[in-house]
């Protein structure tokens, strides 16, 4: 539609043109300067107008899409991004424009102590790991990781150690799960990693994985060793919702908390522990 409109400017433009290019022909060969002068001004604003429209499509226009973009990503629309078109000026600024968004957005989603992504993205994350298992069918897990002790740590050692802390405990965690994992800081002392594509077993070695990563961090100066607390869950065996996984993870949590800390609890090791009892 907008093509066939373009061609219908072009050809009434070429017509209105070629009449007026007549008419001054006409007037000169009758000696008529009146007649030929008016149609030579009609050919000046003709090309005026023209000038304009080009000047709209490959300046204003792109500017306004510039414009409207910046307005959405200062009201929190971060996906937003403008058009890269125009002049090769007006497009390298939108090309700019567009890498500074890509930026705002990783940013508004990583964790500024940490640098793992933050409790937004992993949100994000887990919904979108959801409608995937469900599409396809799989299964996926999620471990729910918390620091033992750790406002002790933080009144002993203050906030600083605290935070050394926890970055430690990130750069372990990234090391210990697969490069398809997706840890997060999910706040506070607590992280959350999502493990797609996993069977049950699989994900007791990795939370296994994750402990002993953790514990082996070396003492910091003040010489107190930190140690984790895992609760893990399987989707969709223990729930088909982000409320159902956590509140699973967290049960077992709790239990590996109650348990003397320093454990990993999934549904795999649960089973495990179970069935040793019973054989004991």
């Amino acid at each position: 539609m907008r093509r066939m409109r373009l061609r219908t400017r072009v050809l009434l433009l070429t017509a209105t043109f070629a009449m007026t290019l007549f008419a001054i022909t006409f007037g000169l060969a009758s000696r008529d300067l009146l007649w030929a002068g008016l149609a030579a001004a009609w050919i000046v604003a003709m090309c005026s107008f023209a000038a304009v429209q080009i000047t709209l499509r490959r300046v204003v226009r792109p500017l306004e899409d510039l414009s409207r973009a910046a307005e959405k990503i200062a009201e929190g629309d971060l996906e937003a991004r403008a058009p890269v078109s125009g002049d090769l000026e007006i497009a390298k600024l939108g090309t700019s424009f567009n890498h500074m968004a890509d930026k705002l957005r990783a940013h508004a989603r990583t964790d500024d102590l940490t640098d793992l992504p933050n409790f937004r993205a992993f949100r994000e994350r887990i919904d979108a790991e959801i409608d995937r298992a469900i599409r396809y069918p799989e299964q996926f897990g999620v471990l729910v990781l918390d620091l033992d002790h750790f406002k002790l740590y933080n009144d002993r050692h203050g906030h600083l150690a605290g935070n050394d802390a926890l970055q430690r405990v990130a750069r372990a965690l990234r090391i210990a799960v697969r490069a398809v994992d997706f840890p997060a800081r999910y706040g506070g002392e607590e992280f959350a990693v999502i493990l797609p594509q996993i069977e049950a077993a699989a994900l007791a070695i990795i939370a296994e994985r994750v402990r002993a990563s953790v514990e082996s961090i070396p003492a910091p100066a003040n010489g107190e060793a930190l140690t984790i607390s895992i609760g893990g869950a399987m989707f969709p065996s223990d729930g088909k919702t982000v409320d159902e996984l956590f509140h699973a993870a967290d049960e077992r949590l709790y239990e590996a908390k109650r348990g003397g800390r320093n454990r990993a609890i999934t549904p795999a090791a649960r089973a495990r522990r179970s069935a040793d009892r019973q054989s004991a």
